[in-house]
Order: C-alpha cells, then sequence, then structure tokens
C-alpha cells in the first residue's frame, strides 16, 4: 500500500505579535541585545511583527528604513493601514493618503514586507459596498507596484474583498 501525499500545503509559518512585546526593561535582555533597539531582540524571538502604530499616524519613511535594517533577511513586517483611510465615511478617502501612506510604507526593504492589514470600523454597515470596490481596487493596485515604483491610486477599474493582502 503506498502512502497517499497531504493535501494540506506545507509553507513558512509567520508567529509575532502586534507591536513588539518585549517584557522587562533592557538590563534584562541577553548581553548580545544590551546596546541593540528593542526590536533587534525582539526579532531573535520571533520572524514576524505587525506594525499597529501605523494605524494611528504614519511613521516617516526613515522609520521604515531603519525598522527594515534592524531585523534578520527573513524577518516580514505587517502594516496596518492608517485609519484616515479606512475609517472614512463610505470608505470616501483621499488618494492623497493612500499615496502618503505607501510612500512611507514602501521605504521597508521588499523581502521584508508582510502584509498590509485593512481593520474597518465596527460601524461600518452596508451602505459602504457602494464605495467597496472602487476601494479594494486602489488597495491591489497600490500593493502590486514594482520595487520603487510609484502608483496613484485613481482609475482603479477592479477589486476584492480583502483582509489581508501582500505589497
Amino acid at each position: 500500500m503506498t502512502k497517499k501525499s497531504s493535501s494540506i500545503p506545507h509553507g513558512k509559518v509567520w508567529i509575532g505579535t502586534s507591536n513588539i512585546v518585549v517584557p522587562g526593561s533592557k538590563k534584562d535582555f541577553p548581553d548580545e541585545f544590551q546596546s541593540t533597539s528593542r526590536l533587534t531582540y525582539y526579532a531573535s524571538l520571533f520572524n514576524s511583527l505587525e506594525i499597529n502604530s501605523s494605524f494611528y499616524k504614519v511613521p516617516r519613511p526613515q522609520t521604515f528604513e531603519r525598522w527594515s535594517s534592524e531585523v534578520p533577511d527573513k524577518f516580514k513586517f505587517t502594516v496596518k493601514l492608517w485609519k484616515q483611510v479606512t475609517h472614512v465615511k463610505l470608505l470616501k478617502f483621499r488618494s492623497q493618503d493612500i499615496d502618503f501612506f505607501m510612500n512611507a510604507a514602501n521605504r521597508l526593504d521588499n523581502s521584508k514586507k508582510g502584509c498590509l492589514l485593512v481593520q474597518f470600523p465596527p460601524s461600518i454597515t452596508a451602505d459602504y459596498l457602494k464605495n467597496w470596490k472602487h476601494y479594494c481596487g486602489v488597495l491591489i493596485k497600490i500593493t502590486r507596484a514594482g520595487p520603487g515604483e510609484h502608483v496613484s491610486s485613481s482609475g482603479i477599474k477592479a477589486g476584492i474583498p480583502l483582509m489581508y493582502i501582500r505589497y
């Protein structure tokens, strides 16, 4: 009798937390991490991190660059989309707000980009659906831009419902 191959896909598992959760102060870190950032120590314990602070305020592009430099090559960042884009009435966002956010977030090293986390308000209703296709289309287009390629968020034709998308 031959053994059937598993239909379960095999892949990489990414484990992390929302924001850097490292208990204690830096003096409690192992010696080799005493002079490094909390992120560097965190990255020795986990291989992924959700940047939750980007929901409240867009970090500077240089901050995304610094974060990329403080973690190993196989580390992944999930970036939460700015609430100025996700929590506007009826999803009628300003395209320049998405451009502003993505221009900063795209400064992460491409190999370290995980997902773009889109969190909607609990008050979202069916009234939002008329703008849903355009909203998702914008997100899909801007996250598929190549390295260094700037994409305006106007003129989108397609979209699908989503919660996490790769960028």
